[in-house]
């Protein structure tokens, strides 16, 4: 139907496809991943219009419609973005080696930097190091660029572990990068997963103390060291010697695969 000289409405098929162009910028949100907020703004996108999942077709067509999804859309666009941009701004250059493994803490500095360096020297001690690359990264980036914490790299030298690396943020893009991501916790399991943005990548995560081998490493968490003392680091070294082990058999099997 025309619309008559004046009237600012937009005809239904208008809206429909403006409407259809916004659930598929959302999608295209969730591919790159935008994560969690691009998958609440198609679901909001659904709901609002009246999208059904099956068929995509919108039954509410007006003008606020696309007003309201559209400025949903801009708020979570503005919070992905700067993921986007630091994951676009990463130096790192990920080797391509048979098997990329991460170790996942809150904040890059104590924990996981342990298990990163504690598993390279299992590794290179293998032989495997040409096979098997390594790294870490923290959920929040509280310490970018900062090295391991000093009590930590303390606790691992003196078991002749050498200690390397710089802190920085898990992204998104860690999830292409690697073939298996550690938490050491669940709130570092939680955050981590909410990056997936497509469900298979979730089979990528692992908690780290499902490796633990010995009876007194076996907790639902590696503890975090930072605000406590020296046994503190001396635990959580323990451990991940421990469950390194286990990691390091499992990557071989599926090298061998």
């Amino acid at each position: 139907m025309a619309a008559r000289p004046g009237d600012t409405r937009q005809s239904p098929d208008v809206l429909r496809h403006e409407a259809l162009f916004l659930l598929n910028f959302s999608n295209t949100a969730c591919a790159v991943g935008c994560g969690s907020f691009a998958k609440f703004s198609s679901a909001r996108i659904r709901i609002t219009c009246g999208i059904s999942p099956a068929f995509n077709t919108p039954t509410i067509h007006t003008p606020s419609t696309v007003t309201t999804i559209a400025t949903v859309i801009l708020k979570f666009m503005m919070h992905s973005l700067a993921s986007v941009e630091k994951t676009l701004q990463h130096p790192r250059i990920m080797p391509r080696t048979p098997f990329n493994v991460i170790f996942v803490c809150l904040g890059n500095i104590c924990r996981s930097p342990a298990g990163e360096n504690i598993l390279r020297h299992q590794v290179e001690s293998a032989g495997l190091a040409d096979l098997i690359h390594i790294d870490s990264a923290g959920t929040h980036d509280y310490h970018p660029g900062r090295a391991p914490d000093k009590r930590m790299s303390r606790t691992l030298q003196n078991r002749d572990i050498p200690v390397t690396g710089k802190a920085r943020q898990f992204t998104a893009q860690d999830y292409l990068d690697f073939d298996l991501i550690l938490t050491m916790d669940d709130d570092n399991y939680k955050n981590v997963a909410a990056l997936a943005g497509d469900p298979k990548y979730l089979a990528k995560v692992k908690r780290f103390t499902t490796f633990c081998k010995h009876p007194d490493h076996q907790l639902a968490e590696v503890p975090d060291p930072y605000y406590g003392g020296g046994s503190g680091f001396e635990l959580v070294a323990d451990m991940l010697e421990d469950g390194c082990t286990q990691v390091l058999d499992y990557i071989r099997k599926q090298i061998d695969a």
